[in-house]
């Protein structure tokens, strides 16, 4: 996990942060949209993204409708040539540099392994060093590193409807872009190649 200066205390009981605060009230209205809306968003993963993945997305940091911070169905030009996958987000450092893939699914679509398999298999492919997956409801988060299994470098797994909206905020800090200026823990560089729109 990144471990620059936070943007939030995430092991403080007390008053939360204002960026929390600003990303708590985030939570309640998708919260609210989930209610409202379940059922025109279950079968659709476009309307998935629009109204429930990029809101929390931008709310922590990654503008989705700027190509210099996300990079949005991104197809890999690597040593291979193009792959016949896209993935559905690719969020991007101040320089060109890659950080992390969010694949996206339908709100129907609980997230499973073949969709974890899926996000990582995209993360590696990239060469990036982080992997995170959602349905809207459900964000999940993990730091790929060889020889460790994904259970054991999990940087956030919370469901948006099933906690305070504090407490899901705090969680889905581990996310915000400000928390991405250093490399991860681990010392290494993260290995991505120059992304451009």
């Amino acid at each position: 996990m990144p471990r620059n200066e936070p943007v939030a205390d995430l092991s403080s009981p007390g008053e939360a942060s204002p960026e929390v605060r600003r990303v708590a009230r985030i939570v309640k209205k998708l919260r609210k949209r989930l209610r409202e809306h379940r059922e025109y968003m279950e079968p659709d993963e476009t309307r998935t993204r629009v109204l429930l993945i990029d809101p929390m997305l931008c709310a922590l940091g990654w503008d989705v409708l700027d190509p210099t911070r996300v990079r949005l169905e991104h197809r890999d030009n690597g040593n291979n040539g193009p792959t016949r996958n896209k993935m559905d987000y690719v969020l991007v450092s101040g320089g060109d540099a890659p950080l992390a893939v969010v694949e996206a699914k339908r709100l129907g679509d609980w997230p499973d392994d073949s969709a974890r398999r899926q996000a990582s298999g995209y993360a590696v492919g990239l060469g990036v060093p982080y992997a995170f997956l959602s349905n809207g409801a459900r964000w999940e988060g993990w730091e790929i590193v060889r020889g460790k299994k994904r259970r054991e470098t999990i940087l956030v797994g919370v469901n948006v409807a099933s906690r305070a909206p504090e407490e899901v905020a705090r969680k889905l800090m581990r996310m915000h872009r400000d928390r991405f200026g250093n490399p991860p823990s681990s010392g290494r560089q993260p290995r991505g190649r120059s992304v451009r729109p």
